[in-house]
């Protein structure tokens, strides 16, 4: 039991020194940072926002305008003016002219590229925790406010503390027009508009946050003197290794039931540590101690559970031809349901049905129907095999099949979009079938289900059941392939591009409570005709309108003549006719399926 522990203290320790799940673990402290109920008083944000876009114009705006913006916002006499936004591209010499005119006048101006650079570092999981230093936007304008402002080493850790909420914002527009001049010390300036697609993760709240956020946090780090420093790694590995011995060594005295005890109260130690050292401006990294922590817990398990698993099978060897079945199963705490359940994973869905397959099989003889059906899954599950998925089941002419076990497959999501066009390309051959097919990414029970005599590998879960709703909703937007939002996000995540997708609609599906965007999978990135990438746009446009619930202007784009005969355009714009007719009392974009 000993040198399971010293075995897995070194592996702990090797990980910690290497820096290996190096996103992870910075993670481990992201509860610290919290949003200030406070309002900042040295900072404001000049945000150019979805308001501004409407009132002003698309974006980029002329340099003459961001050169009034400017002259508006010195108007409150701000000590530094942080201008996030890059300006270096030439445009017509003119308007560049009065723009550098206007920042050389004004002299509180610090542009990005040309005094600092912007650069932050995007941790593994996307959140950004920490940027270069030297020559760094943020320490640039903290520095034109003060200038014994400095970094304490060579990377910044942004202690965040401020979100929309907990700062003065200010619409472009509403400067412009002076309606309203922020009158803070330093004022940024910075885009805000989610369509502009500036966007980010932060510890603060691990939901999409406007660049600009990250630099008014980094500024405020600096300028507030709530600075960060990390703890030395040799420091770190004479903690986690005091930490776990000190816990083993209390554990091996205790039973069960008291070690969970004892694992729940010394993980409560590295939380304290890191809230301490926070408040003394260190950070202190508690994931190697917590990940040991159960890893020590975890391999004294396992040296019990072996033992045991010894005595059983030796009560096996030694009475299973002696005693009743069920005698035996009683003393080896029946290890028949070790065959049984299986364990959870990520895994991407594919549901694919016939339409009109009761219709069908009216209208022909038995024997026909059924070459017809095995012709066709035989093709569909050679598809399946190919891609390196697993056939779950066969529902009548429905398939069910899973990617991402019982191998892990990394890119499981983009074997299983491949695989599903496939199949859509090929149903040509097949005059007289059409199918739906529905994609869903998910967490679900995958293994060995039944009896003790007859198993079946199998996925349970309602990923499966979302993707067998998908499928008819392929029926009711008239698409081949529907997908659901995890989906698309996995396989971006993987291969971002790869394929070409077109976003149908927000709805709830039918049996569910929670909205979920929907997609149709058109196909692989390269094969796709313009004149259908021309629809996707004209689409996309319509369906922007129809969200912001500008239901005539939807219809109108949606009417468009390259629309013409496409299913999903006709659902959308039939919906905007009933609306136009009965206004929604509130709308959030978010349609309900009622049928499956």
């Amino acid at each position: 039991m000993k040198i399971i522990f010293f075995l897995t203290t070194a592996i702990i320790l090797i990980g910690q020194w290497m820096g290996l799940f190096a996103s992870v673990s910075r993670s481990s402290t992201d509860f610290l940072f919290t949003a200030s109920r406070t309002k900042n008083t040295a900072i404001s944000l000049v945000a150019i926002d979805d308001v501004s876009l409407t009132t002003i114009g698309r974006w980029p705006w002329s340099r003459e305008t961001q050169a009034k913006l400017l002259r508006v916002i010195s108007e409150g006499k701000p000590k530094v003016i942080g201008y996030d936004i890059v300006v270096d591209d030439p445009t017509e010499s003119r308007a560049d002219a009065a723009f550098q005119m206007t920042v050389r006048d004004i002299r509180s101006v610090v542009l990005p590229a040309k005094d600092a650079h912007v650069t932050v570092d995007i941790d593994g999981d996307g959140v950004v925790r920490r940027f270069p230093c030297t020559g760094s936007f943020a320490l640039s304008v903290a520095k034109r406010w003060n200038a014994d402002v400095f970094c304490p080493a060579d990377r910044l850790i942004v202690n965040y503390r401020f979100d929309p909420k907990s700062l003065p914002v200010f619409s472009a527009s509403d400067v412009l027009s002076g309606k309203q001049i922020p009158t803070t010390p330093i004022v940024l300036v910075g885009i805000t508009s989610p369509s502009l697609q500036d966007m980010r993760r932060t510890p603060l709240t691990h939901t999409l946050l406007p660049g600009v956020f990250i630099h008014i946090n980094a500024i405020d780090t600096f300028v507030s003197g709530r600075t960060l420093v990390e703890a030395s790694k040799m420091m770190y590995l004479l903690g986690t290794s005091l930490f776990l011995m000190s816990f083993a060594f209390v554990l091996w005295r205790l039973k069960y039931v008291w070690g969970l005890l004892l694992l729940i109260v010394w993980g409560m130690v590295p939380v304290v540590m890191a809230i301490v050292g926070y408040a003394r401006g260190v950070r202190i990294d508690i994931w190697y101690m917590e990940v040991g922590l159960v890893v020590t817990y975890a391999a004294q398990l396992a040296a019990e559970y072996l033992s045991e698993w010894h005595k059983r099978r030796f009560v096996t060897q030694a009475f299973g031809k002696y005693l009743s079945p069920h005698i035996v199963n009683a003393i080896i705490a029946h290890p028949n349901r070790l065959t049984l359940g299986g364990e959870t994973r990520r895994i991407s869905v594919f549901f694919s049905d016939i339409r009109s397959f009761t219709t069908l099989s009216e209208s022909m003889e038995p024997k026909a129907l059924v070459a017809l059906l095995n012709t066709f899954l035989s093709f569909a599950t050679t598809r399946i095999l190919d891609g390196d998925g697993t056939v779950d089941k066969y529902i009548g002419d429905a398939i069910v099949a899973f990617w991402n076990a019982p191998m892990d497959q990394v890119d499981h999501a983009v074997r299983t979009a491949k695989a599903a066009i496939a199949i859509r390309d090929g149903m040509d051959r097949f005059d007289r079938l059409a199918i739906g097919i529905g994609l869903h990414t998910g967490d679900a029970l995958v293994g060995n289900v039944g009896s003790s005599n007859r198993l079946s590998y199998t996925a349970i879960g309602d990923t499966v059941n979302t993707a067998s709703r998908l499928e008819g909703v392929t029926k009711q937007y008239g698409v081949p392939i529907a997908c659901s939002q995890s989906f698309f996000d996995e396989v971006n995540r993987v291969s971002p591009g790869a394929v070409v997708f077109r976003k149908l609609d927000t709805v709830i599906l039918k049996g569910k409570k929670l909205p979920l965007v929907i997609y149709e999978l058109v196909g692989v990135t390269g094969l796709v005709d313009p004149v259908t990438q021309k629809k996707i746009d004209q689409y996309a446009k319509g369906l922007m309108l129809y969200e912001r619930g500008t239901f005539h202007e939807a219809k109108e784009v949606l009417s468009h003549p390259i629309l013409k005969g496409d299913m999903p355009a006709r659902v959308i714009i039939d919906r905007c006719k009933a609306f136009l007719k009965h206004k929604p009392s509130s709308w959030n974009g978010v349609s309900e399926l009622l049928s499956k």
